[in-house]
């Protein structure tokens, strides 16, 4: 496993409440819909699809899938898989759904890094109209072509399926430890999705806002660094860097900048 410090280049404002997951991609200008609030922000959460790009996002399979109007949408034809370019651990995930009427739509949890999306090789609920889940796993499939919206809730290889906020039941999903997020499609029907979000668990605080415990300056360093009274770490001063005492492996970082 890769371990380093975290580098805090010169120039920057950075606010408290740094958060890392250790065991998204997501940029690109957002579309309203898909925004995150400041509370989500607050709370841990990251935002997958930016409404407006496939940007951290890459297919796998034979469907054609296509970004419009703040809705990420198959190509009725083909069957395939979507999957983020991140990798995740634990954690849950929000995202909203409209299906057509026939068809079978999905979506995974810790899939593998390449390859097929396969309920042996990823923690998958199938939400579609002609779902059928293994495990005696529900079909919250709502009406066709109307959006729905979802959560996943993992606690190891236990997954929790809320549809509009009602629980599903909790179910069994063998995984890996981690591995990435995957929208699925049979390619019978249309699916679109939006308000993907993901919040990891196991987040922790490396930025207290109040002063550099837990940092370091190497020698030499011409920046000065110093914490603001709104709790952004303040770099000015020349060049140089600040690094964490602690050493990380994989990780994910949440930064305002």
């Amino acid at each position: 496993m890769r371990t380093g410090l975290f580098l805090i280049p010169l120039g920057l404002f950075i606010s408290a409440g740094l958060l890392v997951q250790q065991p998204a991609n997501s940029g690109g200008r957002q579309n309203a819909t898909n925004k995150l609030t400041a509370k989500q922000i607050a709370d841990g959460w990251i935002q997958l699809f930016d409404g407006t790009t496939d940007y951290g996002w890459k297919p796998r399979g034979e469907a054609k899938w296509t970004v419009a109007d703040g809705v990420i949408a198959n190509e009725p034809g083909k069957a395939g898989y979507l999957c983020t370019t991140t990798e995740f651990s634990n954690g849950e995930l929000h995202f909203e759904c409209a299906h057509g009427a026939v068809g079978q739509t999905g979506i995974a949890l810790r899939a593998p890094a390449e390859g097929a999306v396969v309920p042996e090789s990823a923690a998958s609920v199938y939400i579609g109209q002609s779902a059928s889940n293994a495990g005696g796993d529900p079909k919250p499939s709502g009406k066709a072509n109307a959006w729905t919206s979802f959560d996943l809730i993992e606690n190891g290889n236990k997954v929790e399926l809320r549809a509009n906020g009602k629980s599903q039941g909790v179910f069994e999903k063998p995984a890996a430890a981690r591995g990435c997020i995957a929208l699925l499609t049979d390619g019978k029907d249309s699916v679109q999705f939006r308000n993907i979000r993901f919040r990891p668990t196991g987040l922790k605080t490396v930025f207290n806002g109040k002063d550099l415990t837990g940092w370091i300056a190497p020698e030499g360093n011409k920046s000065v660094f110093t914490v603001t009274k709104e709790g952004w770490l303040n770099l000015k001063g020349g060049r140089g860097d600040l690094q964490t005492i602690e050493q990380w492996g994989d990780f994910v970082l949440q930064i305002d900048v």
